[in-house]
């Protein structure tokens, strides 16, 4: 009879060892799950601070027209208590159809179906852009071209704001540092035309940002790219 009561204690005791340390185990578990979870939602609140840093700048450069070199290295605070840094920022001229860089030697074509419009704007505050554009057409379908232009003044649109209607491919455009442009190509026929940019120099179409985001300690970095360019209608 007490041998019997001894192994009851131990198998007792085994049990009740082991559903200690099942549950230490589950705890164990479901602390490094919350610790993780936590760690995904600050590390995405970091992300969303780099990414409205990103925005941020973009609408500065793009929208209020501010010198791209004065926003490198700059920083601001978000209101849900993040932060960024922007660790640099400048223009990319790549090709989205070779992704190559578009200037003197690499020209960039354009597929526009009937009725779609593209538009290009030359106006990215503190960039240089190539002395002269050829703009030209490697069809006969019909199309209009309308060129946009006016003096800066900090980047802005100041006075002499002047637009030339249907001009005629091909067609030279003599820029001017001075002023800002914005070109439109509306394919005005019924069949598919390629129009061709040829610039004598590297030919900026927008700007990549490179942004970090912070929140509680934790840090995120992305890389964003904003375009002046775009094909719509159609």
């Amino acid at each position: 009879m007490k041998q019997n009561k001894g192994v009851s204690l131990i198998l007792t005791l085994l049990i009740m060892s082991s559903i200690l340390t099942g549950a230490v185990i589950v705890g164990d578990i479901l602390i490094r799950h919350g610790q993780v979870v936590q760690g995904a939602e600050v590390s995405e609140m970091a992300y969303f601070a780099a990414r409205s840093g990103a925005e941020k700048i973009a609408y500065k450069a793009l929208k209020n027209y501010e010198d791209i070199t004065n926003l490198n290295n700059s920083s601001g605070e978000l209101d849900n208590g993040g932060s960024y840094d922007v660790l640099g920022i400048d223009t990319y001229a790549t090709n989205p159809n070779t992704g190559l860089e578009i200037n003197d030697s690499n020209s960039w074509s354009i597929n526009l179906s009937p009725g779609e419009t593209f538009h290009l704007s030359l106006d990215i505050n503190g960039v240089s852009y190539p002395n002269s554009i050829v703009f030209s057409k490697s069809g006969s379908v019909s199309s209009d071209m309308v060129i946009f232009e006016c003096n800066v003044t900090d980047g802005e649109c100041s006075s002499n704001q002047t637009q030339s209607f249907d001009v005629d491919f091909s067609h030279t455009l003599s820029v001017d540092s001075n002023k800002n442009y914005e070109i439109t190509i509306k394919n005005s026929g019924s069949s598919i035309e390629t129009y061709v940019i040829e610039p004598n120099m590297t030919l900026p179409i927008g700007i990549q940002t490179s942004v970090k985001g912070v929140y509680s300690g934790y840090e995120r970095q992305i890389k964003a790219t904003f375009r002046k360019w775009q094909i719509y209608g159609g």
